[in-house]
């Protein structure tokens, strides 16, 4: 910081390490002037400090709150310039930066993102893998042992000679094929079309099929705007939402009709998915296990919307029973903060 005739004041550590550096630190240490700094400069032959001279002039004379002051043969080394008045007195902050070393950090982090998005990459290739190999293991085997014991429970029935073994046989029957569709139902979750290959058009559209099939659920699925099928994060996001949310709903909300909506436009998703289940009120039971298996989906939600710089948003329909999952997801990932309408 200066005073009004530019003698510098106060220097935070920053700058009296960088002017350790210079040969020159001297005439910027506390007690200096800032502005025989660039009469040096001036004199040493630096073309351009004249200019940079006629600057602190104007910005002495009242020429604005604000200004940059640097030399032509030194356009790295720039000087921001922030004049406030304090108790009748006029200060000045003047903050240095170098343009080639924020150059050189901006490279550093443009090559850092680039190395995070392929680990992100990687990782997401490693969880479709995992959910492959998942669902085929449960096919492959405690599907294949629900169908063994459906058989030995049909041998029982025809074996069953009185009404109370007649009735345990049956109830095993029934639980037997609601775990049998159950499981289908995850095992479709695992590992469903993909959006490579049906685009996320086809992808949601051939999802909420399925799962309506295989759950006895009534899904009701409209999917808005061009299939650009670019296969991008906030696509797999999309997919994994309406996933996840159906997920809940099956599991959950005691729900029977569910409406999706997607509305697919050039700078960003719009996903909701509505059910009638009974609505938030599930959070308050005894069940922990529940709690913390839905805790976990909705968090991974909301995490898959905020990785895109959007957001999701949970909230119990008004004025009737039911729950919304709302997210917007930008496809530039650009840190947007409006929240998205119900469709």
């Amino acid at each position: 910081m200066t005073s009004a005739d530019w003698r510098i004041l106060i220097a935070n550590r920053a700058w009296i390490d960088r002017a350790e550096e210079e040969q020159r630190c001297a005439l910027l240490s506390i007690g200096h002037n800032f502005r025989f700094y660039w009469l040096w400069l001036q004199m040493t032959g630096l073309a351009g400090a004249q200019d940079a001279i006629d600057q602190l002039d104007q910005f002495t004379a009242g020429g604005g709150l604000q200004a940059q002051v640097h030399g032509r043969e030194d356009e790295q080394q720039r000087f921001c310039l922030s004049r406030f008045d304090f108790l009748g007195g006029r200060y000045t902050i003047v903050a240095r930066s170098n343009a080639g070393e924020i150059e050189r950090l901006r490279r550093q982090n443009r090559a850092l993102n680039v190395s995070l998005m392929k680990a992100e990459t990687r990782l997401v290739q490693v969880h479709e893998d995992e959910r492959v190999r998942l669902a085929r293991d449960l096919h492959d085997t405690a599907a294949q042992h629900l169908i063994g014991m459906n058989l030995m429970l049909g041998k029982m029935k025809v074996m069953a000679t009185d009404v109370v073994s007649a009735k345990a046989v049956a109830d095993l029957s029934e639980l037997l094929g609601q775990f049998h569709k159950d499981l289908r139902g995850l095992t479709y979750l695992l590992h469903p079309p993909q959006i490579g290959e049906h685009g996320l058009h086809g992808a949601i559209a051939r999802l909420c099929d399925g799962f309506a099939q295989r759950t006895g659920l009534s899904i009701d699925a409209r999917i808005y705007g061009e299939d650009r099928r670019r296969n991008s994060p906030a696509e797999g996001a999309a997919y994994r939402i309406v996933q996840e949310a159906l997920s809940n709903v099956h599991r959950h909300a005691r729900a029977s009709r569910v409406r999706v909506r997607v509305s697919d436009r050039p700078d960003a998703l719009y996903v909701s998915v509505l059910d009638d289940g009974r609505g938030l009120g599930w959070r308050g039971s005894n069940d922990a296990g529940s709690d913390v298996v839905v805790g976990v989906g909705i968090a991974g939600m909301i995490g898959r919307a905020a990785e895109l710089g959007g957001m999701l948003r949970l909230q119990a329909q008004k004025g009737r029973n039911g729950t919304a999952v709302v997210a917007c997801l930008p496809r530039d990932g650009g840190g947007r903060s409006f929240i998205p309408p119900v469709m």
